[in-house]
């Protein structure tokens, strides 16, 4: 009898410690359902960005180098 008193207890504090923190994890989950969605927003405006970056470094590479109007060439001796 004594070992399924000590079991029974046993149940009744893990029970009572799942009470307590069932709350917390509630909390946890709703902000990992938040947080991977931002990651998901976040991973295609970077994808959307880097081609963007990458067409704009591709024109770059393609058209002749011109310097502003307001950059004076000088001599490079």
């Amino acid at each position: 009898m004594g070992q399924m008193q000590f079991y029974r207890s046993q149940a009744y504090n893990l029970e009572g410690e799942l009470r307590v923190a069932r709350p917390t994890m509630y909390k946890a989950d709703q902000r990992i359902a938040v947080l991977e969605d931002q990651n998901l927003a976040l991973r295609d405006e970077n994808k959307v960005l880097r081609k963007r970056v990458a067409e704009l470094t591709g024109k770059l590479a393609r058209s002749p180098q011109q310097l502003p109007a307001f950059v004076k060439a000088t001599d490079s001796c």
